[in-house]
């Protein structure tokens, strides 16, 4: 496991599940947790590689998920008679 380390607490900001990416070697990255230490001042991102095969169905499903939105804004627009 992987570990970036932030001074301050930023638990609130970390996005449990988020991908980040890609390093200087293509590799991406997925954040599996983040803990504060109040005696250092620092909170600690546990991060896991995501393997490529996985990043692909991972992006499949936000393209879904994208797709869904968009379709519910139009409906929505359509609905009111307003503009996309």
């Amino acid at each position: 496991m992987n570990t970036l380390n932030y001074r301050g607490n930023c638990t609130e900001a970390v996005g449990a599940g988020e991908i980040l990416g890609p390093d200087l070697h293509g590799a991406r990255y997925r954040i599996v947790g983040a803990t504060f230490d109040p005696d250092t001042d620092r909170t600690s991102v546990q991060l896991r590689p995501v393997p490529p095969a996985q990043l692909a169905e991972i992006v499949e499903a936000d393209r879904e998920t994208t797709w869904e939105q968009i379709e519910a804004r139009m409906a929505i627009a359509d609905l009111f008679g307003g503009a996309y």
